[in-house]
């Protein structure tokens, strides 16, 4: 069992491992922000170096969802035309797409529309955008 003197002397070493540990932890802070400055100085983007720092701390789970967000995002830009015309929005389209058919040697290739040629269905692509991502509307 505690006295009111032991329990004060625990409490006070656990606040006092804390206030030293909120120190160093200050102390690291204003080192990382060092870094940054000597970073910018040397013309590096310190966005960019930040992002770098931060996917190379971002544990499995992290860079999952990091990965199915921006999924979400690009499924959403290409689905209202704003990514036409861009290489990734030339890659996204190609994911949503199904795989072309393979070509068929006894269907007629010529673009007469002889008796081999049969219409095929028009794939699900979005309008290109007209002016500053909008789409005209028919």
């Amino acid at each position: 069992m505690t006295t009111n003197g032991d329990a004060a002397g625990l409490l006070r070493s656990v606040r006092d491992r804390i206030v030293r540990l909120e120190e160093e932890k200050k102390a690291i802070a204003e080192d990382i922000k060092g870094i940054y400055a000597e970073a910018k100085g040397l013309g590096l983007d310190t966005k960019a170096v930040r992002q770098v720092v931060k996917r190379t701390m971002e544990t499995q789970t992290d860079a999952a969802k990091r990965r199915e967000t921006e999924a979400l995002t690009e499924l959403y830009l290409a689905s209202l035309g704003m990514l036409d015309g861009t290489p990734l929005g030339d890659a996204a389209r190609e994911r949503a797409l199904p795989p072309a058919p393979a070509a068929d040697p006894d269907r007629d290739s010529d673009d007469d529309g002889g008796a081999g040629a049969s219409p095929e269905p028009a794939a699900a692509v979005p309008p290109a955008p007209t002016r500053g991502g909008v789409t005209a509307q028919p």
